[in-house]
């Protein structure tokens, strides 16, 4: 089996870090984990709302065939508005 060769330096990298690694002599106390678990969270939720506010956009990066003005495109300007004809 061919194993990738970056992949046994990282390894190495790795137990050598491990070997080498100090005492840190911290203390982390309780809230510690409740602000870590805090910020999971916060951050999934941060995804979860700018994936809804922007999956128009999202889904349209993925059709095919269809270009701006395509019906059901809620951002697509109507044609023959009259906006198109208020710049000439």
């Amino acid at each position: 089996m061919m194993r990738n060769p970056g992949s046994r330096v990282v390894a190495a990298a790795f137990v050598l870090a491990v070997l080498v690694a100090a005492p840190a002599h911290a203390y982390l106390d309780p809230g510690t984990g409740s602000m870590l678990l805090q910020g999971i969270i916060g951050a999934f939720l941060a995804v979860g709302v700018t994936l809804r506010l922007y999956w128009h956009r999202i889904k349209g990066l993925f059709r095919s065939g269809r270009g701006r003005g395509a019906a059901g495109d809620p951002g697509a300007p109507a044609s023959g508005s009259t906006d198109d004809k208020l710049g000439s």
